[in-house]
């Protein structure tokens, strides 16, 4: 169902230092956050970000604001 946060998962099973995982609206933070745990839990650093990644403006943007 969440193939994002099972690859999420996987990379900080895998050694992965950190990773980022993104969540669409309110409705799926409690999920985004839960594969942080998850994240964490594997020995990684874990971030939750709320973006809308729908169009090529939308990612820009969020990367001129990071």
């Amino acid at each position: 169902k969440n193939p994002g946060g099972l690859s999420a998962r996987d990379f900080a099973a895998h050694g992965a230092r950190a990773v980022c995982v993104h969540y669409n609206s309110e409705a799926s933070r409690g999920e985004a956050e839960e594969t942080v745990a998850a994240v964490e839990a594997a020995g990684a650093k874990g971030h939750a970000i709320q973006a809308d990644l729908t169009t090529a403006a939308a990612i820009e943007k969020l990367f001129a604001e990071a």
